[in-house]
């Protein structure tokens, strides 16, 4: 391979989604051979957090909280975060109910306190399946979706 010959297509060329359309051509192949794909934006997509956990205290407030991770993995280290590789920690919560969105929240950090009062205010029937989807917020796009329920 001529290493001239060679380009880096620039991320700004295509956005997530998109059917990327590529040729090569050897130096003895008289037609060049084309290949597709659709950039999904797995490098810079960030990872779905992990280890979702709601609780419900005695006083009726809800507690969640879950684990970041990092799309760079430099190993394990026990008692260590993950370097972040975003702008800034982020995520978008939400709260559905049989599956029916109540209330979201962009929040800074990886816990979310909801009081008993502003529960109420949600107007949440009796016996509905309660779950929380949590994304984190990267620079380009968000995570996949961590879901959980109330314990």
């Amino acid at each position: 391979m001529d290493a001239a010959s060679a380009r880096i297509i620039a991320a700004t060329a295509y956005h997530i989604g998109q059917t990327v359309t590529a040729e090569a051509q050897g130096l003895g192949d008289i037609n060049p051979v084309f290949g597709t794909t659709v950039a999904n934006g797995r490098a810079i997509t960030p990872l779905a957090p992990v280890h979702g956990r709601a609780r419900r205290e005695a006083n009726g407030d809800i507690h969640l909280n879950w684990v970041r991770r990092s799309r760079l993995d430099l190993g394990w280290v026990d008692g260590v975060d993950q370097l972040m590789v975003e702008d800034r920690e982020a995520y978008h919560v939400r709260l559905l109910a049989d599956d029916n969105i109540l209330r979201d929240w962009t929040i800074f950090e990886n816990a979310l306190h909801i009081s008993a009062d502003d529960y109420a205010g949600l107007g949440v029937q009796s016996g509905s399946e309660l779950r929380f989807s949590v994304q984190q917020i990267g620079r380009f796009t968000q995570s996949a979706p961590l879901v959980f329920g109330l314990a």
